[in-house]
């Protein structure tokens, strides 16, 4: 019988194996030992990692308690507070003039335009936290959001904008400690003022424009914002705009320009940009056309009904009309979106039962549109985001004998929309088109080389217009076989917007510069 074998003892023999266990024993210890170092540095990594985010929250508090600080003694003027300022191991640094503000109206004399300052932090992440003219904004560099709202507010009650403009003197670095915040003085760029049936735009130049954006677009809904977009890296703009003029009494005729109309009948007239409006001659031929002020674009408007059909009418939305799917015989009491244009299209809509809203995302072109059955409360409304043509093609109600309800059918496009009655017939059009402008260049559809890109509005053959068109510019190449006429009934046309669609109504605005000065002690 063999030796038994014992634990420290190979059974191949003592002389090939037998260091094996005490090399087994070293390497277990010195895993163990690895897994214990990397557990340890990898707690480690944690401790700094959570010691930045309370010291990065420890920095928003402090900044939003500034803001609160600073909004107090910028109403109460010539003050002086200190508080505690959390600023991090580096510190914070104040900018004077980083920003702009700037607010237009037509009832001012001059736009208000001040200078914003800005205190910044910045994690080691690149996170920056910063206060702003009352705001206070965290930007990660992929997304800014608002932390503490900025001063400026819309109060509804009143419908009242106050627009408080914080600008901080001076260049330097703020410690954490106590700090100095002196309510300084109000600055010349000051201003109240009666706003009634008035658009009040306002302009913010800053790094923090999204953060601007965001509060905007929560303080009086998404349509407050009209453009946005980068000036150079991360500094950008954004343009809000509120106040708004009933709609129905920007028809003032049967086609109402802002812009230059040339009624000569010999091609392109408006000419480029820039032109004198008072040059304008077609109010000489005896058609239904007016200059009017330029009325509002509703470029916000008609994309949330294309692009949020659902948020836009609650509940009631009917479907989507794909590319190749066609269209029914009739619509009755719907709201669809039709994603395609309109191209040789038959719309027939009955509005016995209630209205009909049709979204189109994209062009209509020669595209035939009737109100089979009427009734006085209910309207057939078209969205659309391109251009309009028709070579042709009538929108009417009921048969198109007789043109005699204007204010039914009610189109409404961008401020990019050209709109185009070709040379192709002599089309009927009964009804409202909203095609408000602020544009100097639009695209037709079919320019046959006679449509101007600076006329937003190009009448080549002789159509039957009874109701109303606004645009900006036009030009009327058909002579004596063009009938323009406005419907009477304009002014009690019921356009029916829901009131979250629109730009808040701004009555009162009450805008002041304050000179803020914080400072370490």
């Amino acid at each position: 019988m063999g030796k038994p074998w014992v634990m420290g003892q190979s059974k191949t023999g003592p002389k090939e194996r037998g260091l094996s266990p005490i090399i087994g024993i070293v390497l277990l210890f010195g895993l163990v030992s690895v897994v214990s170092i990397s557990l340890l540095v990898v707690g480690a990594g944690h401790i700094t990692e959570t010691e930045k985010q309370v010291e990065q929250e420890q920095v928003e508090q402090s900044f939003i308690q500034l803001s609160q600080t600073v909004a107090t003694e910028g109403v109460s003027g010539d003050t002086v507070s200190h508080l505690d300022l959390e600023a991090g191991e580096y510190g914070a640094v104040t900018y004077e003039n980083s920003a702009t503000m700037e607010v237009n109206a037509n009832n001012l004399e001059d736009p208000i335009r001040a200078d914003v300052g800005t205190i910044e932090w910045e994690n080691e992440d690149g996170t920056t936290v910063a206060y702003q003219s009352g705001a206070v904004f965290r930007d990660t560099g992929n997304e800014t959001r608002v932390l503490s709202s900025p001063s400026v507010n819309y109060e509804l009650d009143t419908e009242t904008l106050n627009m408080p403009i914080y600008n901080v003197s001076g260049q330097q670095t703020l410690d954490s400690g106590t700090i100095r915040v002196d309510g300084g003085s109000i600055g010349a760029e000051s201003e109240v003022a009666y706003m009634q049936e008035d658009n009040v735009t306002i302009r913010v130049e800053s790094e923090y424009y999204l953060g601007w954006k965001q509060h905007f677009e929560e303080q009086a809904g998404d349509t407050i914002v009209t453009d946005y977009g980068s000036l150079d890296g991360d500094f950008g703009y954004v343009v809000a705009e509120l106040g708004y003029t009933q709609f129905e009494d920007t028809f003032e005729d049967g086609v109402t320009h802002s812009g230059i109309c040339d009624g000569q009948g010999g091609g392109p007239g408006g000419g480029p940009p820039g032109g004198d409006p008072d040059s304008s001659n077609c109010d000489q031929h005896g058609w239904g056309v007016s200059q009017g002020n330029p009325s509002q674009p509703l470029d916000s408007v008609v994309d949330q009904m294309i692009n949020n059909p659902e948020g836009a009418m609650d509940s009631h939305f009917d479907g989507v009309y794909e590319e190749g799917e066609s269209l029914p015989d009739e619509f009755e009491n719907e709201y669809v979106l039709i994603d395609r244009d309109l191209n040789g299209d038959y719309i027939k809509a009955d509005l016995t039962n209630g209205n009909t809203t049709l979204a189109v995302d994209g062009d209509i072109e020669n595209t035939d549109i009737r109100v089979t059955e009427n009734h006085p409360d209910h309207t057939l409304q078209i969205y659309a985001n391109g251009s309009y043509l028709s070579d042709g093609a009538d929108v009417c109600v009921d048969d198109c004998t007789e043109l005699s309800d204007g204010s039914t059918i009610q189109i409404f496009g961008t401020s990019e929309m050209g709109i185009q009655f070709g040379t192709g017939g002599d089309p009927d059009f009964e009804g409202l088109l909203y095609a408000a402008s602020d544009e100097e260049r639009w695209d037709h559809i079919d320019p046959t080389g006679q449509c101007s890109e600076y006329d937003q509005l190009c009448v080549q053959a002789g159509p039957d217009i009874y109701g109303g068109i606004v645009v900006n510019t036009a030009d009327i190449q058909g002579g004596g076989s063009v009938s323009i006429d406005m419907d009477p009934d304009i002014d009690e046309a019921d356009v029916d917007f829901r009131e979250d669609l629109l730009p808040p109504q701004i009555t009162y605005i009450n805008v002041a510069e304050h000179q803020m000065s914080v400072e370490g002690t």
